[in-house]
């Protein structure tokens, strides 16, 4: 390393020795003190080497009796680079011209996103990059040129629905992150001191308190509009907050005859087209009266006649469909009937379920059935479904009960 050094900075040059006395070129070279590096034949009467530029002056006078002749191949180092340059003035000024425009074209901006946690519509990203742009921050400007805090700044002074922007460099592309003032909902508000009392009966499974007094414990059961959290704490009256769980039920009851009547179409129809004028009165003009069928089944559909284009006439034009029903006799198996029975109560008994009032998803649903045996042909189920959810809802607190918790809280102090 700090041979390649000095031949750097004092220079280096590669040379080619020919002669027939190459040995002894060598030896008196290595007792006068000459280095010659990286000895290589490349002839019977050729040798190249490297040799420092300083001890070039000592060598020449060792060629001169032995009949050895060099030539110079390659020249390395500072010294051949200044007198490189030292020939061509011009060169280190266009070098510097040509650093300082390829800084200058890597200064300049690409591209400018906007970006931000949540979906963003674009005529907000269109109003960022306007006032983006009236700050100085657009496409082809330079980077030198621009005050990124002040264009920051006037970012969320022109856009107010904005509580942070702030503009990073990725290259030559600029992104502005940006975060909208978001509304806060109704149930995160600040409330005046209430309770959190039931929406639905049920069996307690869990309470975590939040804010107040539990005013339940696991186990115990409910009924709709009882207080499971109350709204203070000692002689401090405060919004009760806290999630309640609680198992609750819902019944559902089913039935189906093992021999059952149905109407199915025959196949027979009846067609009618009819004018029915604005007193009320109709005209049949295809089709006539319909059958009388012992069971049928009717549809109608109804056209408003115009004149030209939109100039409605005071008469309908109406198509009616007759279908003929007959009776079918179906038969199904006491099993059958008992299945068919339990789907339709637990159907009913899911759908009799409450819904949480916070939104929140219903836990497990679990069904219990129960077979009610009467013998008269049908079958009956009672279907009891059971599910987890939370029941409780904040209730504000009344006058009465706003002194009777402050009374209650001096009396215990």
């Amino acid at each position: 390393m700090k041979h390649d050094l000095q031949a750097t900075l004092h220079g280096e040059l590669q040379i080619e020795l020919r002669g027939q006395a190459l040995e002894q070129l060598l030896n008196a070279a290595l007792t006068q003190g000459i280095r010659l590096r990286g000895i290589r034949r490349i002839a019977p009467d050729r040798i190249l080497c490297q040799l420092a530029l300083p001890d070039l002056y000592r060598l020449r006078p060792l060629l001169r009796g032995r009949g050895v002749r060099l030539r110079v191949r390659g020249r390395y180092g500072l010294p051949f680079f200044l007198a490189f340059l030292q020939r061509r003035p011009l060169l280190p000024l266009c070098a510097v011209l040509g650093a300082l425009l390829l800084t200058f074209c890597a200064s300049l901006v690409s591209t400018i996103t906007v970006t931000s946690p949540e979906p963003l519509p674009e005529t907000d990203a269109a109003l960022v990059l306007d006032l983006a742009a009236e700050a100085g921050i657009r496409e082809g400007a330079s980077r030198w040129r621009m005050d990124l805090e002040a264009a920051e700044q006037a970012i969320l002074e022109g856009f107010p629905a904005l509580f942070y922007a702030e503009i990073f460099r990725h290259g030559s592309a600029l992104e502005i992150h940006v975060v909208k003032r978001v509304d806060v909902p109704e149930e995160e508000q600040l409330r005046p001191p209430g309770n959190i009392v039931a929406t639905q009966a049920g069996v307690i499974e869990d309470i975590l308190v939040r804010r107040g007094t539990a005013a339940v414990a696991a186990g115990d059961t409910v009924s709709a509009g009882d207080i499971l959290i109350y709204g203070v704490s000692g002689s401090t009256l405060l919004t009760a907050d806290g999630i309640v769980t609680a198992t609750v039920y819902a019944e559902g009851y089913g039935e189906c005859a093992e021999q059952q009547y149905t109407l199915r179409p025959t196949g027979a129809s009846h067609r009618s087209l009819s004018l029915r004028f604005a007193h009320g009165h109709s005209l049949i003009l295809l089709g006539g009266a319909a059958p009388e069928y012992a069971h049928a089944s009717s549809s109608e559909t109804v056209e408003t006649l115009q004149l030209w284009r939109k100039i409605p006439l005071p008469v309908e034009l109406i198509f009616r469909e007759t279908l003929e029903l007959a009776e079918h006799e179906l038969h199904y198996t006491p099993q059958q009937a008992r299945r068919l029975a339990e789907a339709q109560a637990e159907q009913n008994a899911c759908a009799a379920l409450p819904q949480p009032a916070d939104g929140a998803p219903l836990g497990e649903i679990t069904l219990f059935s129960e077979v009610l045996p009467l013998d008269d042909g049908i079958q009956r189920v009672r279907v009891v479904a059971q599910t987890t959810m939370r029941i409780g809802v904040y209730q504000p607190l009344s006058e009465e009960q706003a002194a009777e918790y402050g009374a209650a809280g001096k009396a215990a102090q």
